[in-house]
This record gives structure tokens, sequence and C-alpha cells, in this order.
């Protein structure tokens, strides 16, 4: 049998799999599953594997809706980020599992919608949980940002990064802190809180001459951050200027970047809005025979 692996979003290379008969030593096989197709046993069982590592990645965070000052689409409060998806990683005995295990995948959590000065500003939807089985192996999404407040404010907190062996979104990291590893459960990085710019239009409430005010957007965290173990570090999203044709003091950086997820490894990248990163979660298992 020769299986040829390849996934949704970022392109990943193929990965050839041996025949199992060719060798005594039956090889490790490596699968990304998708969404609702069950992971049947009983062909591995059948040909002598023993053994599953199950990965588990939630999906990022929606961003907060925005907030505009007087309905000027170049001044107001920002939405925060959503937070990075969590990571839960096992090993476990096939003859632990049921002949069909059940296969969810997480989605991204949508973008909140902007206050059009009819309806408010809404949060980011959260992001799904990713799980194995049930509860054998399971990462929460992210947590989505919160709306920006309006008024002259900063913009609205980053929602929390997802944590591993969790389903409901959240559970991570909170406030641009890092998510940490232990070799088991990974928590996802916050998302980044939201920034706010306001001019000195006609009218100001605020003292004359009142200066141009700029609250910059808060950092994002890293997701499943460890100094011992940086294989499944996962970047965070940088902030970064608002698409417009003007020039706010501070750069203009008030747009924040989502929290980090997860890496499974150096070329699948899940759970963020990073560089090189796929927003949903995964589901990923190695196969193999231990004796």
């Amino acid at each position: 049998m020769r299986v040829v692996l390849s996934g949704e979003g970022k392109p990943i290379p193929t990965v050839a799999i041996p025949d199992p008969s060719s060798d005594e030593n039956l090889p490790t096989q490596a699968f990304l599953l998708n969404h609702g197709v069950p992971f049947l046993k009983t062909p591995f069982v059948d040909q002598g594997y023993t053994h599953v590592e199950i990965w588990c990645v939630g999906a990022v965070g929606g961003k907060g809706g925005n907030t505009p000052w007087n309905q000027r689409d170049s001044e107001g409060t920002m939405g925060g980020a959503g937070g990075g998806g969590g990571l839960h990683r096992i090993l476990t005995s096939l003859a632990n599992l049921p002949n069909s295990c059940p296969v969810v995948v997480g989605v991204a959590g949508s973008n909140g919608t902007d206050n059009d000065g009819i309806s408010v500003a809404t949060p980011g939807g959260n992001g799904g949980v990713s799980s194995f089985n049930g509860t054998t192996c399971r990462a929460s999404g992210g947590g989505g940002g919160a709306p920006g407040p309006g008024g002259f404010s900063p913009g609205g907190n980053g929602g929390a990064g997802g944590s591993g062996d969790r389903t409901s979104a959240g559970g991570g990291a909170t406030g641009g802190a890092n998510g940490t590893w232990n070799g088991v459960i990974g928590y996802g990085g916050s998302g980044g809180k939201g920034g706010s710019y306001f001019t000195n239009p006609d009218g100001d409430p605020r003292p004359n001459p009142a200066p141009d005010i700029s609250y910059e957007a808060g950092e994002a965290g890293h997701g499943s951050y460890s100094f011992e173990d940086t294989s499944v570090y996962g970047s965070r999203q940088s902030r970064s200027a608002y698409p417009n044709p003007w020039n706010p003091p501070n750069n203009g950086l008030i747009l924040p970047g989502t929290g980090g997820g997860a890496r499974i490894s150096t070329l699948m990248a899940y759970g963020s809005r990073a560089p090189s990163f796929n927003p949903n979660g995964a589901v990923f298992i190695r196969v193999m025979q231990i004796v």
C-alpha cells in the first residue's frame, strides 16, 4: 500500500509511505485526518500496528468589530484579535480505542461586524475545537476578540488562547501573554488588544486645541511556548497599521495580531493567522508498532 498525504491551506509537501510488507518492522504511517471522516483502526491492527500518537490543534478566534468615532473610517477603536488554538498530544494503544473513532477539525472563528452607525460592533467568533474520538484527544479553539468600545479609549481586549484537553473555547493565555507547553498540553497565545486613533475634528468636546491621540494595539502572545521544547512553538501574528492613506502617530499600529497556535511539524502549522499558519485546527496521527 502506498499513501500520499496533503492538506488544506498552505501547501504541504507530499510524503510517500512505503509498503508495510516490504519490511519486517512496520514503518510508522502518518495521516492528516479530515473533518467528519472517522479513523478505522482494524486495518492497522490486522497488519500488526499497536499504538497511535495523536495531535489535535484548535482553530484561531476571530477579531472583534471596530467602532468608528463619529462614523469616520480613519478614526475609532479597533476590536481585539482572537486567541490562538490550543494543542493536545497523546500516545495510546490501539487496543484502547473503538474500531471507529470520530474526527472533528475546528474552523477559524469569524470576525465580528463593525459598528455602522445603526448596529453596534460585535465580538469575534470563537475558534472551533478539534478532537479525535471525543475526549481521547482534544484541543479548544481560541476565544474571539472583544469589539472596540468606542469613545476616546483604547480598543477591545484580545481573546484568550485555546487549551489542550478542553472543548470550550479559551482556557489558555490572556492579556497578550504567551501560551505554555508541557509536552502533553499546550495553551494558545492570547490575541492582542485593539488600538485606536482620533484626529481633532470640528466639534471635538475635549479642551481646545486638542492634539491627535493614538493608542497602539497590544502585542499578541505566542502559542505552546517552552524554552525546553520549541518544536511545537506557534508564533504570533504581528500587529499592523490601519490600511488607510493617513499617517497617525506611533506608525499607526492600531490593528492587533492574533495569538499563536502550534506546529505539528516544521511545515504543518495551525490555529493562528501568523504567516505560514493555517487558521483552522488540525487532527494528525502517527500509527506505529511498538514491540
